[in-house]
């Protein structure tokens, strides 16, 4: 429902602390995050991503 509304912060909400160390998943986070002009908050979402974890 978030995602329909463009409600980025429901959208982050809705991910649950394990999916967002996804790297498709924070990376999606981080683009909705720029398309609202909330850069630091994307890059916080990028750094959150566990690479290990693969895309």
């Amino acid at each position: 429902m978030a995602d329909a509304l463009g409600d980025v912060d429901g959208y982050i909400s809705q991910q649950s602390a394990k999916a967002k160390t996804l790297p498709h998943i924070s990376a999606e986070i981080a683009l909705r995050l720029l398309a609202v002009n909330r850069a630091p908050e994307a890059l916080v979402a990028l750094d959150a991503a566990d690479l290990d974890r693969g895309a």
